[in-house]
């Protein structure tokens, strides 16, 4: 809460973990706004490459780097935190730049480019490891540092700023744009009405909407946005909604009562989007579903991750559009893991083989290729 900021002290680490999870937050929200992030990040390369001479002038470039991407992002919410928090935050980056020698500076850098890479590959997985490693890059300057809020001037302007962030905090319950509960508040919502109702059984079902990217590109945000409101609409009137969340930018959830086994709920979601007119044709959601059973142990965000688990199951299905969570797709998906750490050892060690097959051409009975197979 940013009421925070009025207390005495506060640590350094709360301001990095702060600013950890809004550059997380800002990868998460380029990725779902472009479709192609390589313009901004040759922009963003080009800012926090530039050359500095003086400390003033380093701690200037660090700031510049990640409000162009905060503002690149587009969401208003936070830049008014950031904005809110821009003296503060000024000050850190400034303690951190002064204590760092040449080296450190320069794995500094290293972790900003690697966070562009990241953003042009466009999977969240490396923007998480990248923005992970800047700080704990940055975080190994200034260890148990406190800072009193004595140490800096807050004008009246400042005051007002960190009121309407509080106010602003608020609203973060809903998104938005859909009026649907916020990811965070969603989970804790459904943990508080499945504790509330410790005899029912209750359905989780996350809706994938498939390539909105590509729509936003093609049709531009204005109908993006469109469909992701009337798509929330009709999914709160499908029978047993209890309440739903957007929980990432193209994906919906929604907590559903189990009502006399009400097992259709993706369904009868897909054919009501089927039935009524989109703003765009021929749209492809895929469904996950977990059935959460009485004294189910799982966190809310561990179900979900469930749900997930099942939509990856049939992305390349054209024929099926829900899929109910096994433990066998854990189980495969562990595996999966397992098998990929240990290959690189098995690399390492010599210890694939590759077999090859020859192709035959048809004219001369030659040898015009082979087919290769590799035996672990």
């Amino acid at each position: 809460c940013l009421s925070m900021l009025f207390f005495k002290k506060y640590s350094f680490d709360d301001i990095y973990d702060f600013r950890r999870c809004m550059d997380k937050a800002i990868c998460e929200l380029l990725i779902s706004r472009y479709n192609d992030l390589s313009g901004i990040a040759d922009q963003a390369e080009k800012i926090v490459t530039s050359p500095v001479y003086t400390l003033e002038e380093e701690v200037e470039r660090d700031m510049l780097f990640h409000d162009f991407l905060l503002k690149a992002a587009g969401n208003s919410v936070l830049e008014t935190f950031s904005k809110s928090l821009f003296v503060i935050y000024e000050s850190v980056v400034e303690s951190v730049l002064k204590n760092a020698d040449e080296h450190k500076k320069a794995l500094l850098l290293d972790a900003h480019l690697k966070i562009l890479e990241a953003l042009r590959s466009r999977k969240m997985k490396y923007c998480i490891e990248a923005v992970e490693n800047h700080y704990i890059i940055a975080s190994g300057q200034l260890k148990d540092k406190v800072w009193a809020m004595k140490d800096f001037t807050l004008e009246q302007e400042r005051y007002d700023i960190l009121i309407k962030a509080q106010q602003m905090f608020n609203s973060l319950k809903i998104d938005t744009l859909t009026g649907l509960y916020s990811k965070e508040y969603f989970f804790k919502k459904v943990k508080e009405h499945i504790e509330d109702h410790p005899d029912q059984d209750f359905i989780l079902c996350t809706s994938d909407i498939i390539g909105l990217n590509v729509i936003n590109e093609k049709y531009g945000f204005e109908v993006g946005d469109d469909l992701l409101k009337k798509l929330a609409k009709k999914g709160t009137e499908i029978p047993g909604y209890v309440f739903g969340g957007r929980v990432e930018g193209d994906k919906f959830c929604a907590c559903i009562a189990d009502e006399h086994n009400n097992r259709n709920y993706a369904d009868s979601f897909v054919k009501s989007v089927i039935e009524n007119g989109m703003p765009v044709r021929n749209v492809t959601i895929k469904n996950g579903i977990y059935r959460i059973k009485k004294n189910d142990s799982l966190s809310i965000q561990s179900m979900y991750l469930r749900t997930i688990l099942a939509i990856q199951q049939i992305k390349d299905n054209y024929n099926k559009y829900v899929n109910e969570y096994e433990e066998s797709f854990r189980s495969s998906m562990l595996m999966n893991r397992q098998i990929v750490a240990d290959s690189s050892g098995a690399i390492e060690h010599g210890d694939f083989k590759v077999y090859y097959q020859p192709k035959i051409l048809t004219a001369g009975d030659q040898i015009g290729g082979a087919e290769a197979l590799v035996r672990w």
